[in-house]
């Protein structure tokens, strides 16, 4: 019954800055030593690991690109006072729908140092491609084509699309909006959109 209950939390609150609250609901409140083993079930656990990696304050994985020419881009490399890195997929409609806005909110930053890399979770080379192309992004694009068993969905604990990762100069997460709508709020909080 626990390893159900925590689950379900996890799930619950795994999106924007609440997945913290979740790990935290469940290392003590939920997840303690049982009887029979002294353990406390693995997949939770690990779950709640993923989670702590990827909080508010914790600096953000490293993240190695390998470009169509060739060339390797990390995330360390990029330059910039934030730098927001997205999670999508052209067959996730709410992505596709996102995006454009996104694009809005980009063109309306008030410096270029503000950078965007959007990763995208798709298997298809041409779809994601085309969808780039007519989009006209101008920001960092990246696909490895490994879906969600790719290994930066894993280092980031994606669960689903769009996410959203707003890194400081250091590339320390100082916001994991939930929505658009939330990202814009933050954005302005901070004074980086008019």
């Amino acid at each position: 019954m626990r390893a159900f209950v925590s689950t379900q939390l996890l799930n619950q609150f795994q999106y924007g800055d609440y997945d913290i609250l979740g790990a935290y609901i469940n290392e003590h409140y939920v997840v303690t030593e049982t009887c029979e083993t002294g353990a406390k079930p693995t997949d939770v656990t690990q779950r709640i690991d993923k989670i702590r990696r990827v909080a508010v304050g914790k600096n953000a994985p490293e993240i190695t690109m390998i470009q169509e020419t060739g060339d390797s881009l990390r995330l360390s490399a990029i330059a910039g006072d934030y730098t927001l890195v997205v999670f999508w997929a052209t067959t996730c409609p709410h992505c596709t729908e996102m995006l454009p806005k996104l694009k809005k909110v980009y063109e309306r930053r008030k410096s270029t140092t503000t950078k965007v890399l959007a990763i995208s979770l798709d298997l298809d080379d041409t779809k994601w491609k085309d969808f780039n192309k007519a989009g006209n992004y101008s920001w960092i694009s990246y696909c490895d084509h490994k879906g969600p068993a790719g290994p930066i969905v894993s280092d980031y604990n994606v669960t689903g699309t769009p996410s959203f990762f707003l890194l400081d100069k250091n590339k320390t997460i100082v916001a994991k909006p939930a929505t658009i709508e939330d990202l814009t709020s933050t954005l302005t909080q901070l004074n980086l959109i008019d």
